[in-house]
C-alpha cells in the first residue's frame, strides 16, 4: 500500500511573516496525488492553527499504518529552519524559545516514517526562510541530510533550498512547487519515476544561483512516483494557469507563438551556457583528485591503519559494478560511458545429443540471452578511477577500501563511491566481506565548491567506517576475554 503525508502551513503566530502560497502549493500537490490513484490514504494537513494537532495526527496516521506500508510520500510547504545540527518544520504556533514544541523536528518524522517499514521513503520538503534564518552552515546542512537517509531501504530526500537561501515564490505558487507542475504537464503519459521529478527540478534551478536545490537518493531510480494521464495534466495546468505561468498543455501550444521567440541564435546561445569543455571537465575530476591524495587519517587512527592513495584505469579491484551499468541503463544524461553487456545460453528442454558432451550447445536448442556485468567508458579524458587503501598491521583489524569512479558529460560529473572491507580467506588472501551499495552524486562540472564538499562527505563515511570496526572488534574481543576468564 502506498500512503501520502501532506502538510501546509501558511498563517504564524508570534510575528512570522505569512506564506499565503503554501495553501496552494499543497492543494496542488494533493489533487496530483489524489488524482494518481496510487495513494490509498492521505493525511491531508492544510493551515491547522495547533502544533500539538499536527503532531498528534501525524503520530496517529504513521501508527496506524505502521508495518504495512510499500512507499511513502510525504510533502511539506512552510517555514523551515537548521539548527543545532536539527532540522525544524516550522509549525503555526512557532517560538523560538519553545522550539521543540512548536515545530516537528525532522529526526522525529524519519523516526515514525521508519516505523511504517516502507521499501521506499520520500520526503519533497519546500522550506521558505522569509522569517528566520534557514541554513547558515550549508556543508553541515548537507551531511546532516544525508546521514538522515540511515534506516531507510531506498529513499528519495528533495529540499528546495540549501545554503543560505529562500524557497522562492513569485506568483501564488512557490517556484519550487511551480518547477515540479510545469515539468510534470511537459511529459507525455506513461509512468513518472522520482528520479524524473529530481531531474525537472535540478534542470529548472540549474541557472540559479540563489537557489540550489539539494537531493539525497539511496535507491535504483527504478521507483515509479505516479502514471501520468491527461486529467492529470488538465489539472496541474489549471493551477499554472491562475499563477500567470507560461507554460501549457502539450498540444495546446499557440502555433504563432514562435514568432515572439527571440533570434535562434540567442536561444542556442542560452542553452549551452550549462554544456562544459573538456578542461572543465578536467579541473572539475582535479577537485576530486586533490582532495583524496591528501587524505589523512585523525591522528588516534593513524595508529591503526596506513593510509595509501592510488588511481588507475584497470577494474580488476572494483567490486561488482553491475550496479553501475544499472544506472546508466536508467540515466537520461548523454555521459561518455555505457552499460557492457555479455551473453549466455539458455537452453530450452528440447533434444540434446550426448555423443559430444564437450559441445554443450550442439543439437540443443536455445537462445543467447544478454545479461549486464557494468560499464565501459567511451573517452579516455579522465577516467581513472581512485582507490584509498587502508590497512592495518593489527591482524585483528580488516582491510578498508575506498573506491571512486567518475563519469563526466558535458555538463556533469557524477562521483560514484563505495566503501568496502575485506576479510582474510587465508594469511595471504582475502575476499570481500559484504555486498555494500554504490552511492551516487551528480554534479555541474562548474560546482567545484560542492565537489569538494562531497569528497569531504566521502572522507567522513570512510573514517567512520574504520572507527565502527575497530569498536566493533574491542567488543568482541572483550566478550571473548570474559568468557574464557
Amino acid at each position: 500500500m502506498k500512503v501520502a503525508i501532506l502538510i501546509g502551513v501558511t498563517n504564524y503566530k508570534n510575528g512570522l511573516s505569512n506564506l499565503p502560497a503554501c495553501s496552494k502549493d499543497i492543494k496542488a500537490i494533493y489533487e496530483l496525488i489524489n488524482l494518481s490513484g496510487e495513494y490509498k490514504q492521505i493525511l491531508f494537513l492544510d493551515n491547522i492553527q495547533s502544533s500539538t494537532q499536527i503532531k498528534r495526527e501525524l503520530c496517529d496516521f504513521t501508527e496506524k499504518y505502521r508495518e504495512e506500508v510499500e512507499q511513502v510520500f510525504f510533502y511539506f510547504t512552510g517555514h523551515g529552519l537548521f539548527k543545532d545540527n536539527e532540522f525544524y518544520f516550522g509549525l503555526p504556533d512557532y517560538s523560538e524559545r519553545e522550539l521543540s514544541q512548536s515545530c516537528l523536528e525532522n529526526s522525529e518524522l524519519d523516526q515514525l516514517l521508519r516505523n511504517m517499514k516502507p521499501n521506499v521513503a520520500v520526503k519533497i520538503v519546500d522550506a521558505c526562510q522569509s522569517g528566520f534564518s534557514y541554513i547558515k552552515n550549508p556543508e553541515r546542512f548537507k551531511s546532516y541530510v544525508d546521514s538522515s537517509r540511515e534506516g531507510f531501504q531506498h529513499c528519495y530526500f528533495l529540499f528546495a533550498c540549501q545554503r543560505d537561501q529562500s524557497a522562492l515564490i513569485q506568483g501564488s505558487l512557490s517556484d519550487f512547487t511551480t518547477s515540479i507542475l510545469e515539468g510534470l504537464v511537459h511529459r507525455e503519459d506513461g509512468d513518472v519515476r522520482f528520479k524524473d521529478l529530481i531531474d525537472i527540478v535540478a534542470d529548472k534551478f540549474r541557472e540559479n544561483q540563489n537557489q540550489i536545490p539539494y537531493f539525497v537518493t539511496q535507491a535504483s531510480y527504478h521507483e515509479v512516483f505516479f502514471t501520468m494521464k491527461s486529467g492529470i495534466r488538465n489539472s496541474m495546468s489549471k493551477y499554472l494557469e491562475n499563477d500567470h505561468s507560461s507554460v501549457q498543455v502539450p498540444n495546446q501550444i499557440d502555433a504563432q507563438s514562435n514568432s515572439l521567440e527571440p533570434p535562434l541564435e540567442q536561444r542556442l546561445k542560452e542553452a549551452s551556457r550549462s554544456y562544459c569543455s573538456k578542461e572543465d571537465a578536467i579541473n572539475a575530476w582535479r577537485v576530486v583528485t586533490k582532495c583524496l591524495s591528501h587524505f589523512k587519517l585523525p591522528n588516534e587512527l593513524e595508529a591503526a591503519y596506513a593510509v595509501s592513495y592510488s588511481e588507475t584505469d584497470k577494474k580488476t579491484d572494483l567490486p561488482d559494478t553491475t550496479p553501475i551499468g544499472e544506472w546508466l541503463e536508467q540515466n537520461v544524461e548523454e555521459w561518455f560511458a555505457k552499460p557492457k553487456y555479455a551473453e549466455k545460453w539458455i537452453p530450452d528442454r528440447g533434444w540434446t545429443s550426448n555423443l559430444y558432451p564437450k559441445f554443450s550447445n550442439w543439437g540443443q536448442s536455445g537462445y543467447y540471452q544478454e545479461y549486464l556485468t557494468g560499464y565501459d567508458v567511451t573517452t579516455k579524458s579522465v577516467y581513472n578511477y581512485l582507490k584509498v587503501e587502508a590497512e592495518s598491521s593489527y591482524p585483528s583489524l580488516d582491510l578498508y577500501r575506498l573506491f571512486v569512479v567518475p563519469f563526466i558529460s558535458q555538463q556533469k560529473l557524477a562521483i560514484v563511491s563505495i566503501v568496502v572491507s575485506y576479510k582474510k580467506t587465508d594469511w595471504l588472501a582475502q575476499e570481500i566481506r559484504n555486498e555494500p551499495s554504490w552511492s551516487f552524486f551528480t554534479v555541474n562540472l562548474r560546482e567545484t565548491t560542492l565537489i569538494e564538499s562531497h569528497v569531504n562527505d566521502m572522507q567522513t563515511k570512510f573514517i567512520k567506517a574504520l572507527y565502527s570496526h575497530i569498536s566493533n572488534r574491542l567488543c568482541a574481543t572483550a566478550v571473548n576475554s570474559q568468557e574464557v576468564s
